[in-house]
């Protein structure tokens, strides 16, 4: 009995109710990075930007922190999607610029 309660056990790091899973975070916030540097935006203008544009103001540290997956798990889930907006955004302008 106690062996096959054992296999019944989920992995903690499996949270299917969860938005993202941290692999899907850690590639995003890679990519973030990336696309962020060849648009030509430091971490603080991406801070200011998104105050401008979404009323939500963060600071170089917490973009920062989020790029370098050192922020909780649930603040990086509440980050990605304005990010991802901000990504979006930013490289539709850039395209129009060029």
């Amino acid at each position: 009995v106690a062996e096959s309660s054992v296999n019944t056990v989920t992995p903690v790091t499996s949270h299917p109710e969860e938005p993202s899973d941290l692999e899907e975070l850690e590639q995003f916030a890679r990519t973030f990075k990336q696309r962020r540097i060849k648009l030509g935006f430091t971490q603080g203008d991406v801070g200011l930007a998104m105050g401008k544009l979404y009323g939500n103001d963060f600071s170089q540290t917490t973009i920062s922190r989020f790029e370098a997956l050192n922020l909780s798990f649930k603040n990086m889930c509440k980050l990605k999607p304005l990010l991802e907006k901000w990504l979006n955004d930013a490289g539709n302008r850039h395209k129009h610029l060029h």
